[in-house]
């Protein structure tokens, strides 16, 4: 009898500790699991794509592919997993915006193209047109949904305000376009060349020219903030209820009062030593990219110096933030570096092979870090995770 209980209570402990074992090896841990948030993991190539002309400009992505512009007038989308195409269109001329996926219709993808067309009918010569075309694309074949003509002749950007999209181009025209209609809801003209890019919250967008920045709703064109500048912006950061930042070519920053003041007071004013290239308000401080090869965390309250790194070379494409890191890169060279948002330090680096360059900021994903390159698109992973 009492060998009986033995046996059976033996039986019991290592029924336990096998099914422990079994689901200790085969639940889904940190080390396995299908996630690039940990930046400071050695990175190896999942895929490349050994493209030619692709085009500097930005990647934009989802959860099942990325879309990119190629320097022929060609879009493409690309399977996120695999690395091989969905579509490719043709396009036409020269792409002039980023592709933006509509983040309420997970349908469509926005893009602006300046189209070929002939110099005269006795040659097949052509020349890019003095226009462009803003296209809404199916995201799944590639096939156009609409399109509509602008005049204008500079570069596009593009802003998903719901019922609306907003293109701004780098002349100083402003349209909010009706995305079902396709019929105009606004329009504006500056008069005056954009000197940054323009900065969209959830109800305004922030634009800079050589001796002011202006504020407008992008419900109805209102301006809600206009101050006169003393010298041309060349970064720039606002938000509406907050506070505007912006730098200009001597390496100065400045911070504004709330746009709902009206006032040309600067709260604060921050030097370093070169035109101030990218400005980002992240949880740790504002990080400022410089031409002198640096890069600074201040705080955004008083502009007080947390710390600077000195770099390779210049970062000439936008920092990608993700938490408590930030991504660097320049297309001036071949090496991505991941920074501790906290020191300063350096905590990974991304290589390419010899030659090549990376062409915009990247794109990262649940489970990749994907760049655009002279070579091509590449798609880092962790190492210790298969692709």
């Amino acid at each position: 009898m009492y060998l009986f209980c033995f046996c059976r209570s033996l039986n019991i402990y290592y029924f336990f500790c096998l099914t422990f074992i079994l689901v200790a090896f085969f639940s889904p841990s940190k080390t396995f699991a299908q996630k690039t948030d940990n930046l400071t993991a050695s990175k190896s190539i999942c895929w490349n794509s050994n493209d030619k002309n692709i085009g500097r400009n930005h990647i934009a992505s989802d959860k099942e592919a990325i879309f990119v512009a190629y320097l022929n007038g060609y879009l493409a989308s690309i399977n996120i997993k695999t690395g091989i195409k969905n579509w490719t269109a043709n396009l036409g001329g020269e792409i002039v915006s980023d592709p933006l996926i509509d983040k309420y219709d997970n349908t469509k993808v926005y893009i602006a193209t300046k189209p070929l067309v002939p110099v005269d009918k006795q040659t097949v010569v052509n020349k890019i047109s003095d226009g462009t075309v803003i296209r809404s694309i199916n995201k799944v074949t590639g096939i156009t949904n609409w399109k509509i003509d602008i005049k204008t002749t500079e570069e596009v950007f593009l802003y998903d305000n719901g019922e609306s999209l907003i293109i701004i181009s780098k002349d100083g025209k402003v349209l909010a376009l009706n995305k079902l209609s396709v019929q105009p809801i606004w329009e504006i003209s500056f008069g005056d060349t954009l000197t940054t890019v323009p900065f969209f919250s959830e109800n305004s967008v922030t634009v800079t020219f050589a001796n002011k920045i202006v504020s407008v709703s992008l419900k109805d064109a209102s301006i809600y903030f206009q101050t006169e500048l003393l010298s041309p912006a060349t970064s720039l950061f606002g938000h509406l209820r907050e506070k505007v930042f912006w730098g200009d070519e001597y390496g100065k920053v400045f911070r504004l009062n709330s746009f709902y003041k009206r006032s040309k007071a600067n709260l604060w004013k921050f030097q370093n030593g070169a035109k101030i290239s990218r400005i980002i308000l992240t949880t740790k401080g504002l990080l400022l990219t410089s031409l002198d090869n640096f890069v600074y965390l201040i705080s955004a309250e008083k502009g007080r110096l947390i710390w600077k790194k000195r770099l390779a070379g210049r970062i000439t494409l936008d920092p990608l933030v993700n938490g408590e890191f930030v991504i660097l890169s320049s297309s001036s060279n071949s090496e991505a570096s991941v920074l501790d948002l906290n020191t300063g330090k350096i905590i990974n680096q991304i290589s390419l092979a010899e030659g090549n360059f990376f062409l915009s900021p990247p794109v990262l994903t649940d489970s990749l870090l994907i760049f655009a390159t002279a070579k091509g698109i590449f798609a880092f992973k962790d190492s210790f995770v298969a692709c």
